[in-house]
């Protein structure tokens, strides 16, 4: 199965740094292409949605993201813990 579109439900709107009005978009779940077609997997559903799902082509991930852990500036190694794991 191969990522076909991003799908998000618009859930308000928000206000810029410049002072413009944007539609503020949370993703739900993503469709897929497989032998049979597309296929949509549902992830979540937001509070206060209409009822209406837009699909975006998926933006290219970045092979340097750091991950949230990294960001935060958590070295796992430093972590003491009693867990037999």
């Amino acid at each position: 199965m191969a990522l076909k579109y991003e799908a998000k439900a618009r859930i308000g709107t928000y206000k810029n740094q410049a002072g413009e009005e944007k539609p503020n978009w949370v993703k739900v779940g993503a469709v897929f292409e497989t032998a049979n077609g597309l296929s949509m997997k549902m992830e979540s559903i937001p509070v206060g949605f209409d009822g209406w799902i837009s699909f975006f082509e998926p933006k290219p991930r970045q092979a340097n993201t750091p991950s949230v852990v990294q960001s935060a500036g958590v070295n796992l190694s430093d972590i003491d813990s009693d867990i037999p794991f």
